[in-house]
């Protein structure tokens, strides 16, 4: 027990030490600092299922090992980041664990890929994610999931993407069980934020509607929670603080919310699934609650 917790301090201090830059050298080294605490993949994984024509329209599904009943167990869908221009759905051990992790605690995870930019602009996220929801409703059954009870998590790019679908999809947005959006872009016309998203959206893009998603989240039903990883650019806590502030004004109480203390913006994310992921979990347990996490069963074989 002191070695893991040894260990645990050692990242913690090595990724407060990178501080709130975020370059491919911070990536890169969160990466190589977190992959040795990922924990083993357990669930059943049937990779690069297409929900559309394009290369990069795949989705991976998580199952249990055994039998499953059909169309019990809620779905979250979770979105990659990578400014808009990269990432993936495979990132090595990352991104699978935290499918794995829906998959120990009673869901049907699933992670995917979308076209990325400058090829695609916007608003293709919104579509491809549209394109995956309706997926998973229309064969999440087969594999033991509830298409009527679909989670989403998105982080940076892909929390972007998930909050786009509520502008340009919004009634498909409103079938949705629940959003968690972790260190994301929700004012893309924002001047923090232009250098990241410059290759995938500007005004000409919004076709006079605006970049600024706010309004569309906050004009939803569906139930959302915030992620923010302490050492985030400042841009970041200031869009977050405007969402929270948004959605409090919508619900008369705060929404959900983690700030992740000693995490940076990829830390946070590739935490998940390892011993130092454990304050996201907790939110991810909060968040879904007992009867979603549960809805299952005792059911493998």
């Amino acid at each position: 027990m002191n070695g893991i917790r040894s260990e645990r301090d050692r990242v913690r201090i090595a990724l407060r030490a990178m501080g709130a830059a975020m370059s491919g050298a911070t990536a890169a080294s969160s990466f190589k600092l977190l992959a040795p605490l990922a924990r083993p993949i357990t669930a059943h994984v049937r990779r690069d299922l297409a929900y559309g024509p394009d290369v990069r329209q795949r989705l991976d599904l998580f199952t249990p090992s055994g039998k499953v009943r059909s169309g019990r167990r809620p779905i979250l869908l979770f979105v990659h980041g990578g400014g808009f221009v990269g990432g993936d759905k495979n990132m090595g051990v990352f991104f699978d664990t935290i499918a794995n992790w829906c998959v120990e605690h009673g869901l049907i995870g699933a992670t995917m890929t979308y076209r990325l930019a400058p090829a695609a602009r916007w608003p293709s996220g919104a579509e491809d994610l549209a394109g995956a929801v309706h997926w998973l409703k229309q064969h999440g059954a087969a594999h033991g999931g509830n298409g009527r009870r679909i989670y989403l998590m998105g982080h940076s790019a892909g929390a972007t993407h998930c909050a786009s679908l509520f502008r340009h999809f919004p009634d498909l947005a409103e079938t949705l069980a629940g959003v968690i959006l972790a260190s994301g872009i929700y004012d893309l016309a924002a001047p923090g934020f232009r250098p990241i998203v410059a290759a995938y959206a500007d005004e000409d893009d919004a076709g006079g509607t605006g970049l600024d998603l706010i309004a569309d989240l906050a004009s939803s039903t569906v139930r959302m929670g915030i992620v923010l990883a302490e050492l985030e650019p400042a841009a970041f806590h200031r869009d977050a603080l405007r969402l929270l502030r948004a959605l409090l004004d919508r619900d008369g109480i705060l929404p959900p919310f983690a700030r992740l203390a000693g995490h940076n913006h990829y830390s946070s994310i590739l935490s998940v699934g390892s011993d130092l992921g454990r304050e996201f979990e907790a939110f991810l347990r909060e968040f879904i609650g007992p009867d979603d996490l549960d809805a299952g069963g005792d059911e493998v074989g």
